[in-house]
């Protein structure tokens, strides 16, 4: 009874650890991709603007604690793939890109948004 007890309350740390708010900055990155019309390059191999946002989402989950901000989650997360370290591309309007030059445009953006509505 007491382990189950010690069980439930490390399930629930964990459960809310795991749960912490994603930056905004973040978040606001992973929409710009799911709206977008392009394809996602993950080694070599296209995928949806959807499947894109999700499979980043699911990496910021897993390792949050190397994403704290925009920038940070673009160069250890969402440029490259991390076990073959091949960089993501992005093919908008067949011109393709890096992941992180995208990125970095997207995020460039967001931060002249808030500036003006400062």
């Amino acid at each position: 009874m007491r382990l189950t007890k010690l069980l439930l309350l490390i399930l629930l740390l964990v459960s809310f650890y795991c749960s912490s708010k994603m930056p905004d900055e973040i978040s606001f990155l992973i929409e710009q991709v799911r709206n977008s019309n392009c394809t996602f390059i993950r080694n070599g191999i296209g995928h949806s603007a959807n499947k894109a946002a999700d499979h980043l989402t699911l990496k910021y989950n897993n390792a949050s604690r190397f994403a704290n901000n925009g920038h940070t989650f673009i160069k250890n997360l969402a440029s490259k793939s991390s076990f073959t370290g091949i960089s993501y591309k992005i093919k908008c309007d067949n011109k393709v890109v890096t992941s992180e030059k995208w990125l970095k445009i997207r995020l460039a953006e967001y931060h002249k948004q808030s500036e003006s509505l400062k």
